[in-house]
């Protein structure tokens, strides 16, 4: 995805947007794929499941995700991936009966079609995700030349596009295009531009598009301007199976006519909080996410750019902080995020007394939660 609006994304992408539904505003739970990717397939914002550590972060044996849900209610799923992907050692292996990655993304799509064509009629979850793009500054991106920058970003998305387009056609080739359900989004964008930092507007806002011939009918071919988050994806998916979702999950239905509620929290890896509502974004930063007094420093610390940025979303073009002109916004905003890591904290103490690990079998066997 590329940093601000993604307007324009390759030819197989604009194909699915165009006869299915597609979201303007769009946005990633972190900036990190990890996390990302984890709150994708437990509908979860990540420091929900586990700390929130750079290196550490592993999902959880108890955190239930899509490929476990949808496997009782009959689902086969298969996981395949381009590049650093679904590791053992991270817990992302929860609920695929197969598994794959490759280094080339052709090879990852032939690898995923042969898994849809030796299965049964079993209904299928199907999750491939492309290789992870590099970071500005890495060996591949050097920061010194902007417009390099750029042209390999959009070539490396223009083949992600393209592994799309393949995957659309070996569906349709083999009949299953029809009665599927096909999300389209990014873990995390690519900051290209100055003002995609950490958390920034440009690195988390990524394109949906939703298609497939499961779509409804009279959502396709629509553009909605309601928001949309990382953490809707699950309900979404479980939805349109007929699967029940687990007990308080943040996000919503994106087919069911719910509206989103405000804010926006967003998780970063190195640290970072950032809430969005209206027209006000407020990045926090300076601490790690799971240092134990988080919270206190969040409440006690001065309004000053050392540790927070506010951004004016309405503005054009795009500015820098503007925390010095407005901090009576930032300090309403830091009080929404202050109430929001209140109340998940209150949700997750009352879900926390153990179960009985044969019970909790039986009542998962059963579709409890």
């Amino acid at each position: 995805s590329r940093a601000g609006p993604p307007a324009a994304g390759g030819p197989a992408l604009e194909a699915l947007a165009a006869g299915g539904l597609r979201f303007e505003r769009a946005f990633s739970q972190s900036d990190e794929p990890q996390r990302s990717l984890a709150a994708l397939l437990t509908g979860r914002h990540p420091s929900a499941l586990a700390p929130v550590d750079y290196s550490g972060f592993v999902l959880p044996d108890e955190a239930l995700t899509a490929p476990e849900i949808l496997g009782l209610y009959g689902y086969r799923s298969g996981g395949f991936m381009a590049g650093e992907g679904l590791l053992d050692t991270r817990g992302f292996s929860q609920g695929f009966s197969q598994l794959g990655a490759a280094d080339q993304l052709t090879g990852l799509v032939h690898e995923a079609l042969d898994w849809l064509d030796g299965g049964t009629e079993q209904p299928a979850f199907l999750f491939v995700r492309a290789a992870c793009l590099p970071r500005r500054g890495g060996p591949w991106f050097p920061a010194a030349d902007p417009g390099l920058l750029l042209e390999r970003y959009e070539a490396s998305a223009l083949a992600a596009d393209a592994l799309l387009g393949q995957l659309l056609d070996g569906l349709e080739e083999r009949g299953l295009l029809g009665g599927s359900l096909v999300l389209v989004t990014s873990g995390y964008a690519q900051p290209v531009d100055p003002l995609g930092a950490p958390l920034r507007e440009g690195a988390t806002r990524v394109p949906l598009a939703i298609g497939g011939g499961a779509l409804p009918e009279d959502l396709r071919g629509l553009t909605r301007p309601d928001w949309a988050q990382g953490v809707d994806l699950l309900p979404t998916l479980l939805a349109a199976a007929g699967a029940r979702p687990p007990a308080g999950l943040p996000g919503r239905d994106l087919l069911g006519g719910s509206e989103a509620a405000e804010p926006l929290v967003q998780e970063g890896a190195l640290g970072q909080l950032a809430i969005r509502s209206g027209r006000w974004r407020l990045v926090f930063e300076g601490l790690p996410l799971p240092f134990e007094d988080l919270d206190t420093a969040l409440a006690l610390a001065p309004l000053s750019p050392d540790w927070f940025s506010l951004y004016d979303l309405a503005a054009e073009p795009p500015r820098p902080s503007v925390l010095a002109r407005h901090p009576a916004e930032a300090e309403a905003m830091r009080r929404a995020l202050i109430a929001w890591r209140a109340e998940r904290s209150r949700r997750s103490a009352d879900g926390a007394a153990p179960l009985d690990p044969a019970l909790r079998e039986l009542l998962r066997s059963r579709g409890y939660w």
